[in-house]
């Protein structure tokens, strides 16, 4: 381990009961031998930048296969412009698709405080 950073990342987690779960911690960040680089621990509950915890991420694309965006919004009382990014990323990954020319025309945008 070569040191902890000294931010506290926080990521969402599916509700419990009528309230909100977000795991908390404090991630150590270590010397890679291959890039000679130091590198943020991985985290097997999330991918990398995204804020939301994987199972957190299943019940919020469940939901936009059968809710507008908006009221999936409301829902997981988050920000819309974070959510609509996430499923996104999350389709061109799946499919492969990173020329949509919906993606294109996108700003790269990466999640800000407020959208939580």
């Amino acid at each position: 381990m070569h040191d902890i950073a000294n931010d506290d990342r926080s990521w969402r987690h599916l509700n419990f009961w009528q309230y909100n779960s977000y795991l908390h911690t404090i991630v150590p960040r270590v010397h890679c031998d291959v890039c000679d680089k130091i590198r943020t621990v991985h985290v097997d509950w999330s991918r990398p930048t995204v804020g939301f915890t994987m199972m957190f991420e299943a019940e919020v694309m469940q939901l936009m296969k059968e809710m507008p965006v908006a009221a999936v919004t409301r829902k997981a009382e988050g920000h819309d412009a974070r959510l609509w990014l996430f499923f996104i990323i999350t389709w061109a990954k799946r499919w492969n698709h990173w020329t949509c020319p919906m993606l294109i025309a996108l700003p790269l945008m990466k999640p800000q405080p407020s959208w939580t």
